[in-house]
């Protein structure tokens, strides 16, 4: 059996998990600096000068991007390692459930080293050694 070399090419559970967290991971960033700006803002112009002021917010933006950049690579790289080991091998044991209703092959299924469906496989192939002529 050749080995899969594919790590960054999604199926479609993965994919929507990747976008579940980064947009709960993205909405608290988005929130916090809308509501530093909107209310800071003020109060910056209010009391300091507009050079000043213009200042402090212009900083504080590039503080915001900084986080939206950290947020995108370092728990984008997180969350593709973690979703990809839990729903990567959905798809193969999905296929290899459908080749064993067909009755094409009544062989176990196998994981890559690392991934997470360690239980429900060995469960899976417990079953199809019951049912094996």
């Amino acid at each position: 059996m050749a080995k899969d070399r594919r790590f960054f090419i999604f199926n479609a559970y993965e994919t929507k998990m990747l976008a579940v967290i980064f947009l709960f991971s993205s909405i608290p960033i988005f929130i916090i600096s809308g509501f530093f700006l909107t209310f800071f803002g003020d109060l910056a112009y209010t009391y300091l000068d507009s050079q000043t002021a213009d200042h402090l917010l212009k900083e504080f933006l590039a503080v915001a991007v900084i986080m939206l950049l950290y947020n995108f690579i370092f728990v984008g790289i997180t969350a593709c390692y973690f979703v990809h080991k839990l729903y990567g091998p959905l798809p193969r044991i999905l296929h290899h459930l459908d080749e064993i209703i067909v009755g094409r092959t009544t062989s176990k299924i196998y994981l890559r080293k690392g991934d997470v469906a360690g239980e429900l496989i060995s469960r899976i192939n417990a079953l199809i050694g019951k049912i094996k002529p």
